[in-house]
């Protein structure tokens, strides 16, 4: 009986203080106190930049969060090591550092767009997006990994403000 009750208290406990698996996609048209609390929850730490006041930046700049009238507008994620003391992010449990871009599409299916030219799987550099009911993903591409990404609205479109 001790061995049951204790088993019962480790699976609520566990429950209780287990991360959120982090998924940077559901910030986009988050106000910023929800965005804020959601990124302490997942242990990425950001801060105003001292360049632009709708902009928080983490890492050195590996990740940097832009808002409007208080409302997360776009992410972007670097993957890569340019930069000094770039985190490697996730974006979620598919678009990882390092990721082949063939895999990101047996899950997310065909992009809404890709670079013209481009090929997917092809061993050069491009870009493809997609476009849901809540964010658009835009992956920038080398050599069939995933190297940038930038989350954006839905509504986007080049030249919006």
């Amino acid at each position: 009986m001790k061995t049951f009750i204790f088993s019962i208290l480790l699976v609520t406990s566990c429950r209780a203080f287990a991360q959120t698996p982090i998924d940077l996609k559901t910030l986009i048209g988050k106000p910023r106190e929800v965005a804020e609390q959601q990124l302490t929850a997942w242990n990425i730490p950001v801060t105003p930049s001292t360049d632009d006041t709708g902009l928080w930046v983490g890492y050195d700049e590996g990740i940097q969060i832009k808002f409007k009238k208080d409302i997360i507008t776009t992410i972007w994620i670097e993957f890569t090591d340019r930069r000094s003391g770039a985190f490697p992010f996730v974006v979620d449990a598919v678009v990882t550092p390092n990721v082949d871009i063939r895999n990101v599409v047996k899950v997310l299916g065909n992009p809404s767009e890709t670079e013209e030219g481009f090929t997917i799987g092809d061993k050069t550099s491009g870009w493809v997006k997609w476009i849901t009911k809540a964010y658009q993903l835009h992956c920038q591409v080398s050599d069939s990994e995933i190297y940038m990404v930038t989350l954006m609205e839905p509504d986007w479109y080049p030249g919006k403000d």
